[in-house]
């Protein structure tokens, strides 16, 4: 009804097409290059898995046995058929050998300068070695601008002093060996690749850095790793939340953060029970 929006918007454009249309996947990409649909401003915000760049690492989860597990893949091909993508690793490689019919697949991956987004497929074909085929997905799930998905969490944590600028961007394979003041007892009630919530019983200083030392053994990488404050407020009676906001992740770092996140996501049996105080 108005074709003008066909050929303005490539929302529009990707929903009218017809999927028993004689045009061949390289006509339809001609046309999208033409219409400039093949290329996606980060001031505009993805709403279709057609939107998708080629070269974009995707992490590609699969539940099974009521266990989930993330794998790091690229997207070498987007065609209006589906996503071609290929594992980065050999061991992600080797966790796709077994494709099942109408298995729910979860993406997840980041657009930097923009967000966190999600959706969930199944597998098309495997039309090539070493690579996979997903379904198209109009359902993308665009987070919090900026952000990353926050995972509810009861961490209890070490704080640590940082005595300079300098000292919050060392590596926290570095940082969580330093010798510093500890400030107290803390818990992390979310986590997300990018930051956390921290609940205390004393206030921390609005724009201070801190490190983390998670007590006992954790399922995150957490040893190490460096906040900044952004903002306090109080939380209740005698506690402060805090929202921290990690300034030392180097990418490898951040990536095994996110992985971690979702995949316990989908097997929360993998979280801490809650603990009953702040102090243990």
């Amino acid at each position: 009804p108005y074709p003008l929006l066909v050929l303005t918007s490539a929302t529009t454009f990707n929903q009218s097409l017809d999927k028993t249309d004689p045009l061949s996947e390289n006509q339809l990409a001609i046309i999208r290059h033409k219409l400039g649909f093949d290329t996606h401003p980060l001031g505009r915000p993805l709403t279709d898995t057609q939107d998708i760049p080629i070269g974009q690492r995707l992490w590609v989860g699969i539940k099974r046995d009521g266990k989930a597990q993330f794998y790091r893949c690229v997207l070498v091909e987007n065609t209006p058929t589906g996503l071609q993508i290929a594992p980065i690793t050999k061991t992600d490689e080797n966790a796709f050998r077994d494709p099942r019919p109408n298995e729910t697949i979860y993406i997840r991956f980041w657009r930097r300068g923009d967000s966190e987004y999600q959706f969930k497929s199944q597998w098309l074909n495997l039309p090539y070695a070493n690579t996979l085929c997903l379904i198209h997905s109009a359902q993308i799930k665009r987070l919090q601008h900026r952000d990353f998905f926050r995972l509810p969490v009861h961490i209890p944590v070490v704080i640590h002093a940082i005595s300079s600028t300098e000292e919050a961007h060392i590596p926290p394979e570095t940082l969580g060996n330093h010798k510093s003041q500890t400030l107290g007892l803390g818990r992390l009630t979310d986590l997300s690749a990018g930051g956390a919530a921290l609940l205390t019983s004393i206030p921390i200083t609005y724009g201070s850095h801190i490190w983390l030392a998670p007590i006992g053994e954790s399922h995150f990488a957490l040893l190490g790793v460096a906040g900044y404050v952004r903002d306090v407020a109080p939380e209740g009676k005698n506690s402060y939340r805090h929202r921290l906001e990690f300034v030392n992740l180097t990418d490898a770092h951040q990536d095994i953060l996110a992985r971690q996140i979702h995949q316990t996501q989908l097997s929360p049996s993998l979280l801490y029970p809650k603990p009953s105080a702040l102090s243990h």
